[in-house]
């Protein structure tokens, strides 16, 4: 089962979403919380592989981000989100692993959470365009220090393995060194990728495909 967190500001609205996710088979909620204190006291307690957080909450960003760097096996999904640029940006760079629009249905939501949980990156098409348009756009100077043809070896294998949505101690396990290690050369990957999200990596890989990584 998939363990998951859900945040959203209004409480009847959370109690809903809470109700139909625990009625679907697959889902095990282990946390609800309406603010983003009691979210991250929770995902840091639960542990869960998914958080589903409400971008209307207060505090939502901070949560975000305070659990994709703290938690990196738990992968979070932005709710409710804008699909302007500006806000898909924000989220990515928080560490967003994927985006649910303010329009999805619930049908879409349990397909995005899903996905997400079998590594894949959720978001409908206008937000994968918004983001290779974003990457496309940036000035070919500014990824100088970072192109691809500097990457090592283990970082090239880490970034597939990154592609194929692998949490740390998978890519750790893969590869067969410490679990400090990986961290330690995604840590280095995203440098040099200039990337602050696992999100943000898997779009610039995908998007300046390195000829040493075929």
């Amino acid at each position: 089962m998939i363990r998951l967190l859900l945040a959203a500001p209004i409480p009847f609205y959370l109690e809903s979403l809470e109700g139909n996710l625990a009625a679907t088979p697959e889902f095990l909620i282990v946390a609800a919380e309406s603010d983003a204190e009691g979210t991250v006291v929770s995902a840091r307690r639960t542990r869960p592989a998914v958080a589903l957080i409400d971008v209307g909450m207060a505090g939502a960003m901070e949560a975000i981000r305070f659990i994709t760097t703290s938690l990196p096996d738990t992968r979070v999904v932005a709710g409710a989100v804008p699909e302007t640029e500006e806000d898909i940006l924000r989220y990515a760079g928080a560490g967003a692993f994927g985006y649910v629009p303010v329009d999805a249905g619930f049908e879409d939501l349990v397909v995005g959470l899903k996905s997400v949980a079998r590594g894949e990156f959720c978001c409908s098409r206008r937000v994968v365009a918004r983001l290779f348009r974003h990457l496309a756009l940036r000035p070919a100077s500014e990824f100088q220090s970072g192109q691809l043809s500097s990457l090592t070896l283990r970082e090239i294998q880490i970034g597939k393995l990154l592609e194929q949505g692998r949490r740390n101690q998978e890519i750790a396990d893969a590869l067969n060194i410490e679990l400090g290690t990986a961290k330690n050369h995604l840590h280095n990957l995203f440098t040099k990728l200039q990337v602050k999200s696992r999100g943000e990596a898997v779009a610039r890989l995908r998007l300046y495909r390195s000829p040493h990584s075929e």
